[in-house]
């Protein structure tokens, strides 16, 4: 009777078993998930790439607005100081003259802001963008590392 016990017991594992291998995973689905991944990873590159290389633009298109804003401020105030210059003999010399100084002391701080904005050295995002090709070449071996021996069989 042990025998039988047995051999009843093994046949109830092994019909467990066998129940449970309806959910065993093929090579075929490692090998579609590989390939999700590795789309995925291209996609994520991608798009890191382009937010670097949009920063990057928008940074220096930001400074140009600027300089071009202060070009454009500076322009009126030297038109003012210009239309100052030619009233200050018709009228009181003494008011005039402190309000074309301080116009030209203005003038003089967004021409030296300009300078400034101007040899601000434009964002280099590269080594960024060197940096996310790098760490998704990582993620690929990963993914390879991880379905390589199935890839095998």
């Amino acid at each position: 009777m042990n025998y039988f016990s047995k051999l009843f017991f093994a046949l109830v594992v092994m019909a467990s078993a066998f129940s449970s291998c309806k959910s065993l995973v093929t090579a075929q689905d490692v090998s579609k998930q590989k390939s999700k991944s590795l789309k995925a990873v291209a996609k994520a590159e991608k798009e890191l790439v382009d937010l670097a290389n949009l920063k990057e633009k928008y940074s220096e298109e930001t400074v140009k607005a600027q300089i071009a804003a202060l070009k454009k401020q500076r322009k009126t105030i030297d038109k003012d100081i210009k239309r100052l210059q030619g009233v200050e003999a018709n009228t009181t010399v003494q008011a005039t003259k402190g309000v074309v100084s301080n116009l030209k002391t203005r003038s003089k701080r967004m021409d030296a802001q300009i300078l400034k904005l101007e040899s601000v050295p434009k964002e280099n995002w590269q080594a960024t963008v060197e940096k996310i090709k790098s760490e998704m070449q990582q993620l690929r071996g990963q993914v390879n590392e991880m379905t390589k021996n199935v890839e095998s069989n």
